[in-house]
């Protein structure tokens, strides 16, 4: 058997390599000339006989000039198979890989994945936004803003970056590169399931409870006639951590009245109570 060095695309798709001549797809993955290595479409043994792909070790046979499954998805059409059985990709080959033949459950537990993401990230700049506008108002009716603890305000920051915008952009990047890893057997279904259902619980309660908080704010911008720009530009300065890094000076050593105490308070010792 020859032994070839590969040139793959960003599907793991051989296209070129020493001893066979360049390789073209179709989206679905149909070959032009099937010459070179038994290495095929997204990285997956192809049956040169057959031109076909025994995907996820013979779990379903997929047929590139046919652009679907010759079997039916175990999982169709009720469950999270989807109504069309025989589909790759959900129609979508350039974006996603299926190489256990399985691809709806993978792109159920994405889906809920980055859906969960996006909540998490909404809700902790929504409270942020809401703690902003509270501080506007106190200040233009001339009291005393209330004092936001450092705990909180760091819980914000991770709650944004960490488990809202960092996961968004993995679960994005997911997406560009296509989904892998689906299910082979009983426990992975389990998994996936279990996974996707418990995404979607964080999502849509997180939705509900954020939405309030979304419209508690705006509604006192407009009602204050407080800017909704300026509130989410420093927001945005709050939650990404930018002014937590600008006050890290003050967090020790700070006057009270200055600028840089503004969120923490006065305070008459040297050291910041609300880092214990």
């Amino acid at each position: 058997m020859p032994t070839y060095l590969l040139a793959c695309d960003r599907q793991t798709s051989p296209i070129n390599g020493g001893g066979f001549p360049g390789r073209r797809y179709t989206a679905y993955g149909a070959l032009a000339s099937p010459i070179g290595p038994m290495t095929g479409f997204c990285g997956q043994p192809r049956d040169a006989r057959m031109d076909r792909y025994p995907l996820g070790n013979g779990h379903r046979w997929y047929n590139p000039v046919l652009m679907r499954f010759h079997e039916a998805d175990a999982l169709s059409p009720f469950a999270e198979g989807g109504i069309n059985a025989y589909m790759y990709c959900a129609g979508d080959p350039v974006n996603h890989v299926d190489p256990s033949g399985r691809f709806i459950l993978a792109l159920l537990g994405h889906t809920t994945g980055y859906l969960s993401s996006v909540v998490t990230a909404t809700g902790a700049f929504n409270r942020v936004a809401l703690q902003v506008v509270e501080r506007k108002v106190s200040e233009k009716n001339g009291l005393q803003p209330q004092v936001v603890p450092l705990k909180t305000r760091v819980g914000n920051v991770l709650q944004f970056l960490g488990a809202g915008a960092f996961g968004t952009i993995g679960r994005s990047m997911g997406l560009v590169n296509g989904l892998a890893g689906s299910p082979t057997d009983a426990p992975g279904y389990v998994n996936s399931i279990a996974n996707a259902a418990s995404s979607a619980s964080i999502a849509g309660g997180g939705a509900m409870l954020t939405q309030k908080v979304f419209s508690d704010w705006l509604a006192k911008t407009r009602y204050e006639g407080i800017s909704t720009l300026a509130v989410i530009a420093e927001t945005l300065y709050e939650v990404t951590g930018m002014a937590l890094i600008a006050e890290a000076p003050s967090h020790v050593y700070r006057k009270p009245g200055t600028t840089m105490a503004r969120f923490w308070g006065p305070s008459s010792t040297v050291r910041d109570d609300n880092l214990v």
